[in-house]
């Protein structure tokens, strides 16, 4: 450890007699000091011959290490009154500092030590805990401010999305917009072209007669000759979203729509729909849903004879759909009922399918 400097006048170093650098120097309560040679040595009860009124006894100390003897007693000061809180010789310690809480100079001194490094001890926690408090609160700023800007950055970019969002909205409903006028125009040019087809099949078509077993109001054409007593086969090509395939007898209601005028759905007839891409069977007007693989192509075999109607889905393979077995009691008719099949004056011609009918021995 460094030793202490002392900082001192030359007045507090001289010695006030011989004004020479003191020699084992006493010290009155005055202030002033001198060499202890010009005392007596075994009695150091001197009163200073330069101060002006009231003397003061002599009080000899150490201008090194600064202990001092006791004013009273001129002993050594080796005890600590924690009472009066002040340092005492031996003596004082008996005398007027009897009964007084006293400990060794030491002990004081080493308590006071311990005392300090507590209080250092104490203000080191302090600042330390100032400054994690100051670190939290830096670190809570940081998350506020970079919250804060995460909030933004996210408002920004919702902005931008609701920005570019209704561009391209404008931009759909423009391109919509045109859209529809390219098909208006396309339906009015088709709507034309349909209208001069009409008009050229209207110059062109020849005027037929009114005739009873015409239907009237659904779109179903029968075969003009009747299937009876035999055995035969025939195929219906399927080219639209929906049509019934079956036979029936000749009183088929021609009028209206009910059901007495539909293939399948009376007593009189029997029929498979294909709508949709799917099969159902119908008789008596109660109906059967079939799951088979579709094919455009469908297959009729009659066995008028044996009673039985088979209907079948032809591709590379034929597979059976349903098979009505009934006792047959009149000629049947194949019919075709499309919602494709209109024309104008009421006739109607097969467009969405073709027909071939061979007859088996």
């Amino acid at each position: 450890m460094a030793e202490a400097q002392l900082f001192v006048s030359q007045d507090e170093i001289t010695c006030s007699v011989c004004l020479e650098t003191l020699t084992d120097p006493v010290t009155i309560p005055c202030g002033h000091s001198f060499c202890l040679n010009f005392t007596t040595r075994h009695e150091l009860n001197v009163e200073c011959d330069f101060c002006i009124g009231k003397k003061f006894r002599a009080v000899k100390s150490c201008l090194t290490c600064m202990e001092k003897l006791c004013a009273k007693h001129q002993k050594s000061l080796e005890m600590f009154c924690k009472t009066d809180k002040t340092c005492i010789c031996m003596m004082c310690g008996l005398t007027e500092h009897n009964g007084h809480e006293k400990v060794e100079l030491e002990t004081e001194r080493q308590e006071q030590q311990v005392k300090r490094e507590r209080e250092r001890e104490r203000e080191r926690e302090r600042e330390s805990r100032q400054a994690r408090v100051l670190m939290r609160e830096r670190e809570r700023k940081r998350e506020r401010e970079s919250r804060q800007r995460e909030r933004e950055r996210e408002s920004r970019q919702s902005r931008q999305a609701r920005v570019l969002m209704r561009e391209r909205e404008r931009e759909q409903a423009g391109s919509c917009a045109d859209e529809r006028e390219r098909e208006r125009e396309r339906e009015r040019e088709q709507a034309g072209s349909c209208a001069d087809e009409r008009e050229r099949e209207s110059r062109t078509k020849p005027e037929y007669p009114d005739h009873p077993d015409r239907f009237d109001d659904l779109y179903e054409v029968l075969c003009r000759e009747a299937l009876t007593g035999t055995r035969c086969y025939w195929e219906v090509e399927c080219t639209g979203v929906f049509i019934v395939i079956g036979v029936t007898y000749k009183g088929l209601g021609r009028k209206g729509k009910g059901m007495e005028c539909s293939l399948g759905d009376n007593e009189k007839s029997w029929s498979l729909l294909c709508f949709n891409s799917k099969y159902s069977v119908h008789h008596n007007n109660k109906q059967t849903t079939i799951s088979a693989p579709y094919s455009p192509k469908v297959g009729v075999y009659l066995d008028w004879p044996a009673g039985l109607l088979s209907f079948y889905s032809v591709s590379h393979t034929m597979t059976l759909l349903h098979r009505f077995s009934t006792s047959f009691t009149e000629p049947l008719y194949p019919g075709v009922m499309d919602c494709h099949l209109l024309s104008r004056t009421g006739m109607l011609s097969c467009r969405s399918c073709t027909t071939e009918r061979h007859y088996i021995d």
